[in-house]
């Protein structure tokens, strides 16, 4: 969380409680911890704006994967075509080529 340290000779000049905005959090050794509602808030929001740009950063990461995949696919579709369509344009010659003969 988000802190305010103040050295602990002089915690007894924060205002705390109705008269001020600091939480008491913590006591050190040489220090005592405060809050704020802001500084609560402004943690809050930190946190929610970091699940936000994750989330975010995933989603562009799987369509990046996914445009990958499809242009992949596509490459070894169109590379594979040429050889398939000569395969079947020899077959589909001497299928005709037979039937002629006959």
């Amino acid at each position: 969380g988000y802190f305010i340290d103040v050295p602990a000779k002089q915690a007894d000049k924060i205002p705390m409680g109705a008269d001020g905005p600091f939480i008491h959090r913590q006591t050190l050794a040489n220090a005592v911890r405060y809050s704020t509602v802001e500084l609560s808030e402004l943690e809050n929001r930190i946190a929610r704006a970091g699940d936000q740009a994750l989330a975010l950063e995933l989603k562009l990461f799987e369509d990046l994967v996914e445009e990958i995949t499809g242009r992949a696919d596509r490459r070894a579709l169109s590379r594979d075509l040429p050889s398939t369509v000569w395969r079947n344009s020899r077959r589909g010659s001497q299928t005709s080529s037979t039937l002629m003969r006959s």
